[in-house]
């Protein structure tokens, strides 16, 4: 064999292992391409394989990204991007977003995994997102409302917040003490808007936390002399600068790090209340560790950065009705009881027993007028017949 009959099959496999790596990088994009478009939240996979090989839902992905082009550019935050995304592919599998009727209908009869329908919460972000599709490209919608189900809350107990902190290993764990004595947001510790070196005060014990998501400044929060020692330790192993980022990485990497390790812990300690425990409730466990302490929901809506006072909060809506409830059966209470002590009546008498006997009754004019008089002011207002009635009740008491 010549040298250049070597040279040439060396050259023809040098040509065809390019054409090799080529093809791959097709075929690389070509998957990426493929699990993009069939990416989409709350959906079963079988019927997902089946819908997003539809030419119709093809058709309508340029619109999609003109749409994602279009709020990226007036300054929307990529989470947000992200979610108007997987919204308007979710509706776009199951019709087409130019035809309203069409879309009303696959909001309404939308199901979630295993053929479930889905809350009235998440429709009315459907409506939400496609209202926004609407109005750019000039289609005519009324937007349907979806009244959201009341939710209630139950924020992890203090015992199961301390097994939660000592359970966990290395930054995790402080990661977790700093939610649950703070009530930072995740993506106010991890992330771009994550927390720094420079917010760490050790010489106070506080932490200042950064504004995301629209939220009012805060005061700086307090934290306990253990975790201000943690945390001057970490910054300190890691030789943190003041602009240097506490934690790296990304919210939803620290999510799902936390849901993977709370499972573990959950079956290690056989209690599967451990394994319902979100991330998010450890701000919700803060949120009522405040109301308990200062009994003032103003003082908790400045710390935990909310702009009114009326923001929904389950724990805090919930915490200020039991309040509520609480002090006006408290009232209610006191009224009848001093009511039952100046007529002298007993107190263990039954419902049956509210008509009062003439024999138990106070024979003092002046203290029946008073009573009286305070009843006549209290109904003065609501009928005239009402008032009428006891004014002349009054006088023949007085007369008596």
């Amino acid at each position: 064999m010549t040298a250049q009959e070597t040279q040439g099959k060396a050259t023809n496999s040098h040509n065809t292992n390019n054409k090799e790596t080529n093809n791959t990088k097709l075929l690389r994009r070509m998957a990426g391409a493929l699990s993009e478009s069939m990416e989409i939240q709350r959906s079963t996979p079988t019927k997902q394989s089946v819908l997003s090989y539809t030419p119709q839902y093809i058709q309508q992905l340029p619109a999609i990204e003109k749409l994602l082009l279009h709020l990226e550019g007036k300054g929307r935050s990529p989470r947000t991007i992200l979610a108007y995304k997987k919204s308007l592919k979710a509706l776009a599998l199951r019709a087409n977003l130019n035809d309203t009727t069409e879309t009303e209908l696959a909001i309404a009869r939308y199901k979630g995994k295993n053929d479930r329908p889905i809350t009235n919460n998440y429709k009315s972000k459907l409506c939400d997102c496609y209202a926004t599709y609407c109005k750019f490209n000039k289609i005519i919608w009324e937007k349907p409302i979806y009244t959201p189900e009341p939710t209630t809350i139950q924020p992890p107990t203090k015992e199961k917040v301390a097994v939660l902190v000592s359970s966990a290993r290395g930054s995790l764990s402080i990661k977790i003490d700093i939610i649950s004595q703070t009530g930072l947001r995740p993506i106010e510790i991890q992330g771009e808007k994550g927390l720094r070196a420079s917010n760490m005060h050790t010489d106070t014990k506080t932490i200042t936390a950064r504004i995301t998501k629209g939220c009012n400044p805060r005061p700086p929060l307090p934290i306990t002399e253990q975790l201000n020692t943690r945390l001057r330790d970490y910054i300190t192993k890691h030789n943190l600068r003041p602009d240097d980022i506490l934690f790296t990485g990304s919210e939803r990497r620290f999510g799902e790090t936390f849901r993977r390790y709370r499972n573990r812990l959950a079956e290690k300690l056989n209690d599967p209340t451990i394994r319902t425990i979100r991330l998010y409730d450890l701000r919700h466990y803060y949120c009522t560790t405040q109301l308990r302490r200062t009994q003032n929901t103003e003082t908790v809506r400045i710390l935990m950065g909310h702009k009114q006072l009326n923001t929904k909060i389950p724990t805090l809506t919930q915490w200020r009705k039991r309040r509520m409830d609480s002090r006006r059966n408290n009232r209610q209470r006191t009224s009848q009881t001093t009511l039952r002590s100046r007529l002298h009546i007993p107190t263990n008498s039954t419902r049956r027993d509210n008509a009062i006997p003439k024999t138990q009754i106070n024979t003092n004019p002046p203290f029946l007028f008073n009573i009286m008089l305070n009843h006549y002011v209290a109904l003065a207002s609501r009928s005239r017949s009402n008032s009428q009635k006891l004014k002349t009740t009054t006088q023949t008491i007085l007369q008596r």
